[in-house]
């Protein structure tokens, strides 16, 4: 409930931050698949859509270790082996992030996700993922995906 309440009361001081000094961030997006279908969350902060595990890297971090790291916080699912997409810049709420994509498949669908930041989170085929409110992270990877396809 504290890490809660602290982001609530340090979040507009963040995005103050990020306005004033745009500094340049990286991180990474994990598409993480089962069966044909695909692992989106729901953040418990921020505009709430479906969006993938994913964020932003630690310094000096690369962009694999980003995404593993991240990938366990949020969800609890030890990757083996991200296979990379590209990646893309974007300048959404006012940041400039180059984020990494990455690929991966797991033989189960189990995941425990972490109530500090994530709401929820479940598997959904392509068709479902297109009639849901999601980031525009998530489109950004899958044509990274389409494309190395």
């Amino acid at each position: 409930m504290f890490r809660r309440l602290s982001r609530k009361v340090i979040a507009p001081f963040q995005l103050f931050y990020w306005r004033v000094a745009m500094p340049e961030a990286e991180g990474a997006k994990v598409l993480i698949e089962h069966n044909g279908k695909f692992l989106l969350i729901r953040e418990t902060f921020g505009q709430k859509h479906w969006t993938l595990p994913g964020g932003r890297s630690r310094r000096e971090e690369d962009p694999v270790a980003t995404a593993k790291r991240k990938v366990r916080e949020e969800v609890g699912i030890e990757l083996p082996n991200p296979l990379p997409l590209g990646s893309y810049f974007h300048t959404r709420q006012h940041k400039r992030d180059v984020i990494c994509a990455f690929h991966a498949k797991v033989e189960s669908p189990a995941y425990q996700v972490n109530p500090n930041t994530i709401a929820e989170a479940a598997w959904f085929t392509p068709e479902e993922m297109a009639s849901l409110n999601q980031s525009e992270s998530v489109a950004d990877v899958l044509e990274l995906y389409q494309k190395s396809r």
